[in-house]
């Protein structure tokens, strides 16, 4: 009986002090082109497509997925099975959705490329708001629920607990991207230049790029969620001489048709670029949870029927571990 009650013993303590389970990896999803319509689906290291939801438009990963459906027209929920539940219906295309850090606030836009109607829908309480104009896509902070977005008015924050903006002077030419603490986004102002910017602050702080010649256009920029490093899509200008007297189109002289991805160490300073394609155009840079890797989407230019591709870049090497044909929007959740 005693060596029982020993053995009793021993297997509860060895349950007390089980190792916790390991944290699921973090899943990578996207669009997948198919025939007219665009699919969401699970994509895997290997490259194999798990198919989740038909004929969806725009996505965010959270704790559930929003999915924009009917081309467009209805923002919803989807609980990964069944069928999804509306929560809007739009007047015009929606597009980029995205769910606050604590997952109690989702925002869209209603509009086009240029913006539009930006709205914010509460979970707790179902209502749908309109927020104003904004001329690019919201982003919520990583920390409570703040959002970010360029507006005619300026760079401007919503606090979503008080419902109170605060604007800055300056408008931005890119969506802004917030630091891991939740202090200050990184945004490009209309003449391509990156700045950090943080609420109630006047001024933004440059980030000082050291260019060997030619011009420079940021058309987007990424922040990774550790903090280390800014993925930033360039593209570059390096104008043939010419005489002044004669006109000339400089763009003659650009290196590449489109944005090429670029990572920036927070650390050192150093501007890498990333392997590339002068003859496509890369958007949408997405980084993992850990701040790994950053999934860019490349889209080919001057290609009849050219279909997109998720590019998948090793932020510490800077290799393209992957490429995933018929992808596009890629977004990292669980």
């Amino acid at each position: 009986m005693r060596r029982l009650r020993w053995l009793l013993l021993l297997v509860i303590l060895t349950a007390c002090h089980a190792a916790p389970a390991a944290p699921a990896s973090p899943q990578l999803y996207a669009l997948h082109r198919e025939a007219a319509d665009w699919a969401l689906v699970r994509v895997a290291p290997s490259g194999e497509l798990t198919p989740l939801l038909a004929e969806v438009d725009a996505f965010a990963p959270g704790p559930t997925f929003a999915v924009v459906l009917d081309v467009g027209w209805t923002v919803a929920l989807w609980e990964g099975a069944g069928a999804p539940r509306a929560i809007a219906q739009c007047t015009a295309a929606c597009h980029a959705v995205t769910w606050s850090a604590n997952g109690e606030w989702l925002a869209w836009l209603e509009g086009d490329a240029q913006g539009g109607a930006l709205w914010a829908w509460e979970r707790a309480s179902g209502r749908v708001q309109l927020l104003g104009e904004a001329l690019t896509a919201p982003m919520w902070s990583p920390v409570g629920a703040t959002l970010a977005f360029g507006a005619a008015e300026g760079l401007t924050f919503w606090e979503a607990e008080s419902a109170t903006f605060t604007r800055m002077p300056f408008t931005t030419a890119t969506p802004p991207s917030w630091d891991p603490a939740g202090g200050r986004v990184a945004v490009v102002l209309g003449g391509h230049e990156v700045v950090f910017a943080s609420p109630g602050v006047p001024f933004p702080q440059p980030l000082l790029l050291e260019i060997a010649a030619g011009a420079v256009w940021t058309e987007g920029v990424a922040w990774s969620p550790d903090g280390a490093y800014l993925a930033l899509l360039q593209r570059r200008f390096n104008p043939p001489p010419h005489d002044h007297d004669e006109p000339t189109d400089d763009r003659q002289g650009s290196e590449t048709l489109g944005a090429q991805p670029w990572l920036y160490d927070m650390t050192t300073g150093t501007l890498t670029p990333l392997p590339g394609d002068p003859g496509a155009v890369f958007a949408q840079p997405r980084w993992s949870p850990d701040g790994a890797q950053v999934a860019v989407t490349r889209i080919p230019i001057g290609v009849v029927g050219g279909a997109p591709e998720v590019w998948l870049f090793d932020a510490a090497t800077g290799v393209r571990q992957a490429v995933f044909e018929g992808l596009a929007a890629p977004a990292w959740g669980p």
